[in-house]
């Protein structure tokens, strides 16, 4: 169905929020949507958010519908949100569940034109240590395949401000 709802003919930009649970992705790709559709932020955000340590995206949270900007008229965008790492779900397997992040992030780094990390003040090591095998795996696969890397945006959250 994505293949009909975008135009074959104009190119796809494809953003990727990742991160640290509770850093704000859902909140700032839910600004992105109302950022494209003119509204203003006092309309419910478009998916759940929460700025617990609960995770509330599971998996992949995509808006499947072509974004036009008024800015890029000639460029569609799409939207993907990423579950955050280091999130409390019960009843799963910390290990397992690490390891499908390891996987979930790094195909969002193949599929993404613009993959961004969003994080707090000081990110934990795993994070980094997962972040850095994950562009491992598509530097190999850039290598191998051509693929592009995408472009890197980090945006760290001021957790001082967020408290105060």
């Amino acid at each position: 169905r994505l293949r009909e709802r975008f135009n074959t003919d104009i190119p796809i930009v494809i953003i990727v929020a990742a991160g640290l649970v509770g850093t704000g992705k859902s909140t700032w790709t839910s600004s992105l949507l109302f950022e494209f559709f003119g509204c203003s932020q006092d309309y419910e955000p478009f998916h759940a958010t929460n700025e617990q340590l609960t995770t509330v995206t599971e998996g992949l949270w995509v808006f499947p519908y072509p974004l036009i900007s008024k800015q890029y008229p000639h460029v569609q965008f799409m939207i993907f949100d990423m579950e955050g790492m280091g999130g409390i779900k019960e009843g799963y397997d910390k290990e397992c569940s690490s390891k499908a992040l390891l996987r979930l992030y790094t195909v969002g780094m193949i599929i993404s034109s613009v993959f961004t990390v969003h994080t707090h003040e000081r990110p934990d090591t795993f994070s980094l240590d997962c972040l850095r095998t994950a562009f491992s795996v598509v530097e190999d696969l850039q290598n191998e395949l051509a693929i592009a890397i995408p472009s890197l945006v980090l945006f760290i959250k001021d957790t001082d401000l967020h408290n105060n």
